[in-house]
């Protein structure tokens, strides 16, 4: 009975801490989606431009 229960507390914390954890994934998420954004709208990246690689840069040995 006492194993029982310490099973369902430790069940209740993984449930919470994987929760959290969820929450933190998309918050790290919006944050780099909004850096790639502001990151492709800067004058450095050509908008909209097809960058070709040489066919040396695209080989894989």
């Amino acid at each position: 009975m006492l194993v029982k229960k310490l099973n369902k507390n430790a069940e209740a914390i993984v449930g919470i801490t994987k929760f959290f954890l969820d929450i933190i994934n998309i918050e790290m998420q919006v944050k780099n989606t909004i850096s790639l954004i502001i990151s492709s709208d800067s004058a450095k990246t050509p908008a909209g431009k097809i960058i070709i690689l040489p066919n040396k840069a695209a080989k894989v040995e």
